[in-house]
């Protein structure tokens, strides 16, 4: 199945790829992903705002990672984003 097909993907556990900042271009490939699971991987990097403005995300985790940095403002009509799960980060 085509990535452009996906609405739900899960790349929890996986320490792969170390900044965020790497795979939010591929992630953004995905027309109609609604929810995003990337807990528990080890991120570094601070949260792209590309990624909080991803048209059709609507449930985000990027909870249990090494994320640094300001979180992104989100809630304008530009996102359908609708949870943003930070859980354990280290954010300012």
């Amino acid at each position: 199945m085509p990535w452009e097909e996906f609405f739900q993907v899960r790349f929890k556990l996986n320490c792969y790829p170390p900044n965020l900042l790497d795979l939010t271009g591929s992630i953004q490939n995905i027309p109609y992903l609604q929810y995003l699971d990337l807990s528990r991987n080890l991120l570094i990097g601070n949260i792209p705002q590309e990624m909080i403005n991803m048209q059709s995300l609507s449930v985000l985790y990027l909870n249990h990672n090494n994320l640094r940095g300001p979180i992104p403002p989100f809630g304008s009509n530009s996102t359908s984003l609708a949870h943003l799960f930070l859980g354990t980060l280290i954010l300012k």
